[in-house]
């Protein structure tokens, strides 16, 4: 019964962000590596969910294999990064408001498609400069920024859990696009799973 109502949520999610994109990974502008057991999707902007987020290109998505699970150690452990056009502005200012955009977002559309009644004035990002590089020197790759969130498992749970981004922003000013890469996962997440993340961000490079 549980993994019918994360599925049922997980389509409605789609729905309201507009179908999936089916892609052929040859025809992207650049490679990456993702373990096979984290599933993918990939979702356009605007998100159906975060409307007011009005980026051009697409969002792509790696979930740890127990994404839902609030028993498994990768649960809400997943990877994502925004494909925008342009070269986009981002900073602290700007990721603290798309990061609470996107939450509210997605706490309201999928915890309204199971009629959980959620306060959103708890959704929250507090983000801040990193200094530290954490590639060993990759301007690419390097960890800009640092956010902690806060909001809820509304697949799952319906509960508040807190959660811990590392955030890498870079501009391929022959692509004209804009990377921002995410890391996420819960404050007690296991170091193993840091790295597998890391991994993915490090193998991302432009054809």
């Amino acid at each position: 019964m549980m993994i019918f109502r994360i599925q049922r949520a997980t389509l409605a999610l789609l729905l309201l962000g507009g179908a999936a994109l089916q892609t052929d990974a040859a025809e992207d502008p650049f490679t990456f590596t993702a373990p096979k057991a984290w599933r993918s999707e990939r979702i356009p902007f605007p998100l159906g969910f975060a409307p007011a987020m009005t980026y051009r290109g697409f969002e792509e998505l790696r979930f740890g294999p127990g994404m839902f699970q609030p028993a498994s150690e990768t649960y809400w452990t997943y990877a994502f990064f925004w494909w925008l056009k342009g070269n986009q502005p981002i900073d602290k200012t700007t990721l603290k408001r798309d990061l609470e955009v996107y939450y509210k977002g997605l706490s309201r559309a999928v915890g309204g498609s199971r009629n959980l009644n959620l306060d959103l004035t708890k959704v929250s990002a507090a983000v801040t400069r990193s200094d530290a590089d954490e590639t060993n020197g990759s301007g690419i790759h390097k960890v800009r920024y640092k956010a902690d969130l806060q909001t809820y498992d509304a697949f799952a749970t319906g509960k508040l859990l807190e959660l811990r981004a590392e955030i890498s922003v870079h501009y391929f000013p022959k692509l004209d696009r804009t990377w921002v890469w995410f890391n996420v996962a819960p404050k007690a997440a296991k170091d193993s799973h840091w790295k597998t993340m890391r991994s993915m961000r490090d193998s991302f490079a432009p054809r």
